[in-house]
């Protein structure tokens, strides 16, 4: 069924600043612009939706203003609870896709569930996103007897938009209501056969807001954080620092799209600890995702097809600023970043390695990308960080470019020089040598109705680098082909979506061997209960070590939202493995699991799990356990208690190794955190965490601790 053609729409420009209550007041929203046509688009294609939904919007010289009345026979099968910002999908939503630019390319979603908690997320065409980001905006809602209501408030300066007196916004409204399927409902119809959500949007018109809303926001910010550790089993835990460090960062709207960010003395804390991942016996540098503001704002301008900037690896910066935006079809992302410690990922076809040197280093880089034609862009982009006696340069250029209805073709070639610095002692990669290398991405895609296919070309030469990046790996050619088909059930069926798909790629390094090989066949599928998953079997060969290793693997994963108090998610792949530290083969199971609890609205338990068993001729090798589990207290939205406990255990038969290990590793690490967060940028935090190995069997010792209190202020100019 094919979507129609979007609609225009006018919406009355207020006079008077509306209440964010949650309230819908009538003789308050009377003169809004009204839509009240709803269509199911999942798992029902643009048909009539179970429930009555009504939006309402407005706006004034501050703020852009939505409200929305969700009607449902059953409130009490509502699933709602207080939650942190991003941390409610399961619930009962409803919200906007907005596109500013009205560029068909990117949006903003701004989610709420029924007691106002907040998802917002940018958007990339065709289905990326991206929650990290957070904005600065205003809801409220509540369960009411015939089901729930939802008020929102954006300020103009949260969002970005051209430099145009009157203004045409792209959007798209979303209910999600989820009881045995998880049911998507939507203003617009969606054609299926289109590859890209935000072209099918409607179009609000005629948007009045001052083109000069110069803004400046200060946030300052106080971290107190005095640590306690010990250096070895027995000895006194003893205080080796105490912290108190003031910042500040500003943000500073030159135009209505081009914002400086700056900082100095940034505070660069993580407030909640990464969750452990297990590497025991792994190849490559483990990815841990970004979560400190200063780089999350405007970091989709500088976004492409290789992880060229992860910013992990400034670790203690001094000060920095970054200048992003949009003018017509240009967009700009520029940062400086001068950090005391320099951090490594020396990459290769085997393995990866990170190390790190107390010397200052300074980063930047430059990106610029131009939209072309109806759905396309080219980009350039330069990197560059150096220190003592070191550099790494990083420069080229990429593209998305629109082929048809159905197909896009994306390419990327970058270019790398580095100068690594003299430091042996430290570090065999620490040799001084200077080194060039280069890595190019070449891909063609067509997604239609019901067929996926797409064909990709990547290569990493053995010298190429990019340290202000993500790359664990080079010295690799590779090509991947990948071909899915989706049968799209309803209701009626046990099933929303069935999509069987087949993979195949083939890698060889830069002297023309074989390096590895992978084909796999596998289910993706979305069934009653809110069942989502995959099941799949694998064929593979890895040549580690001048060894070739050939593997089998079975692997299938399910997550339920099944319950308005409960979901689960559960993981197993069992088959052939390398035990990379002996260079030997054998057999793996792997196994992790999640599942959270809600008590009424306000109690959250989310417990998760992961365990490795590795086996030599039927004999364990090691067995490896992670344990995670959070607690959380909502007083409302805004004010929660949390507790983290991570408990760790690896347990070897080192009868099984070629060299001397220990017999056991374990850890654990508890925080405990008390949070008032008023917005992503006014906050307050206080709390404590430590880390304790294990001296004897169960019994631990406490090796250090941190206290911590945090507080930072959104300051609007």
């Amino acid at each position: 069924m094919n979507a129609s053609i979007y609609s225009f729409y006018n919406i009355p420009f207020s006079n008077k600043e509306k209440e964010i209550d949650g309230i819908i007041n009538k003789e308050e929203w009377e003169n809004s612009l009204i839509i009240d046509k709803f269509y199911e688009i999942m798992p029902g294609e643009n048909i009539e939706p179970p429930v009555k939904t009504i939006a309402y919007f407005s706006y004034d010289e501050k703020n852009f203003y939505l409200a929305f009345k969700c009607f449902d026979p059953e409130p009490n099968k509502i699933r709602a609870r207080y939650a942190d910002r991003d941390s409610a999908f399961a619930d009962d939503l409803v919200g906007i896709f907005l596109d500013t630019f009205n560029d068909q390319r990117n949006a903003i979603e701004f989610i709420v569930n029924p007691l106002g908690a907040q998802m917002d997320c940018l958007r990339k065409e065709p289905e990326e996103e991206n929650c990290s980001w957070d904005g600065v905006w205003y809801s409220k809602g509540r369960i009411t007897t015939d089901g729930y209501e939802v008020e929102i408030s954006i300020p103009f300066k949260t969002l970005r938009y051209p430099e145009v007196k009157t203004k045409t916004f792209r959007f798209m409204l979303l209910r999600i209501y989820p009881r045995d399927f998880r049911v998507q409902i939507s203003n617009v119809k969606i054609d299926r056969g289109k590859n890209c959500t935000m072209c099918q949007g409607e179009l609000l018109e005629n948007i009045e807001v001052g083109t000069k809303q110069k803004s400046l926001e200060l946030i300052p910010t106080i971290v107190f954080s005095p640590n306690y550790s010990r250096d070895g089993f027995g000895e006194n835990l003893k205080k080796d620092k105490e912290d108190l460090e003031a910042g500040l960062t500003l943000s500073y709207r030159l135009t209505s799209n081009l914002t400086f960010n700056g900082t100095i003395n940034p505070d660069f804390s993580q407030v909640e600890a990464d969750v452990a991942q297990i590497d025991v016996n792994t190849r490559f540098a483990l990815f841990y995702p970004e979560k400190r503001p200063f780089f999350l704002d405007g970091q989709q301008y500088f976004s492409s097809f290789f992880d060229l900037i992860y910013t992990r690896t400034m670790a203690d910066p001094n000060y920095g600023f970054k200048l992003t935006g949009k003018e017509g079809a240009n967009s700009l992302g520029l940062y400086y970043i001068e950090d005391e410690i320099t951090n490594f990922l020396f990459p290769s076809n085997q393995s990866s390695e990170i190390s790190s040197l107390d010397i200052k280093s300074k980063s930047m880089g430059l990106r610029y990308k131009r939209d072309i034609l109806s759905d396309s862009n080219l980009g350039v982009i330069y990197l560059r960080r150096e220190g003592e006696d070191y550099y790494n340069n990083l420069y080229g250029a990429d593209g998305r470019i629109r082929l048809g209805e159905n197909e896009f073709l994306n390419l990327q070639y970058v270019e790398s020089s580095t100068k690594d610095p003299f430091f042996p002692e430290i570090n065999e990669n620490f040799n001084g040598e200077k080194k060039e290398g280069h890595g190019l991405f070449l891909n063609f895609e067509h997604s239609s109705r019901n067929w996926y296919f797409s064909g990709t070309y990547l290569e990493k030469s053995p010298f190429f680098r990019a340290d202000s990046g993500f790359i664990p790996r080079v010295d690799i050619k590779l090509f991947e082909g990948f071909l899915a088909y989706t049968f799209y059930g309803d209701k009626n069926k046990f099933y929303s979506r069935l999509s069987p798909r087949i993979y195949y790629s083939h890698g060889k390094n830069f002297e023309g061997l074989t390096t590895d090989w992978e084909t796999f066949a596998e289910l993706q599928f979305e069934l009653i209960k809110q069942i989502t998953g995959e099941v799949g079997i694998s064929k593979s060969m890895e040549l580690y070590s001048e060894k070739e290793y050939k593997k089998n693997t079975f692997y299938i994963w399910a997550n339920s939202r099944f319950s308005q108090n409960m979901t689960a998610f559960l993981s197993l792949n069992y088959g052939d493995g390398i035990d990379y530290e002996n260079n030997r083969g054998g057999k793996i199971l792997k196994i992790k699991g999640q599942t959270d609890l809600r008590i009424g609205k306000r109690i959250f338990f989310d417990f998760s799990g992961e365990h490795q068993n590795f086996e030599i001729n039927s004999d364990n090798l090691y067995k490896a356990t992670y344990l995670y589990l959070k607690i959380l207290y909502h007083f409302n939205n805004n004010i929660f208690i949390r507790s983290i406990l991570q408990d760790g255990r690896v347990k070897r038969n080192v009868s099984l190794y070629t060299f001397e290990v220990p017999e056991t590793d374990n850890f654990q690490s508890l925080q405990f955190l008390f949070t008032i967060k008023l917005n992503p940028f006014t906050l307050f935090y206080l709390g404590f965490s430590t880390r304790g190995m294990e001296v004897e069997p169960y019994t631990m010792q406490t090796m250090n601790r941190t206290y911590f209190l945090k507080f930072s202020y959104s300051l609007w100019i």
